[in-house]
């Protein structure tokens, strides 16, 4: 599992990017269930919004706002083979 964090203003090209990795089409109804689904996240209480993409693989991933930043924290899971694609991926965003 990968676990970093991204600017909370670059989550959905981040999201976008993770898509084109596992083959899924990242659209307008994905970016609206995860743009609500983080709002009552906190990553200091444990409280995590859970989402995957299913395309030709697969990417499971969690998501919690650090409150009072713009912060986004990342939790990825996806096949070895993609782990460098992610990784990169995590450190433009």
């Amino acid at each position: 599992m990968l676990a970093n964090w991204i600017f909370t203003e670059n989550l959905r090209p981040f999201l976008i990017s993770l898509g084109w990795f596992v083959g899924y089409e990242f659209d307008p109804d994905d970016w609206t269930a995860i743009r609500y689904g983080i709002e009552a996240t906190d990553q200091e209480a444990d409280r995590w919004f859970e989402y995957e993409f299913a395309g030709r693989q697969r990417a499971a991933f969690r998501l919690a706002c650090d409150p009072g930043t713009s912060v986004v924290h990342v939790r990825v899971e996806v096949p070895a083979a993609l782990v460098p694609k992610v990784e990169a991926a995590i450190a433009i965003f």
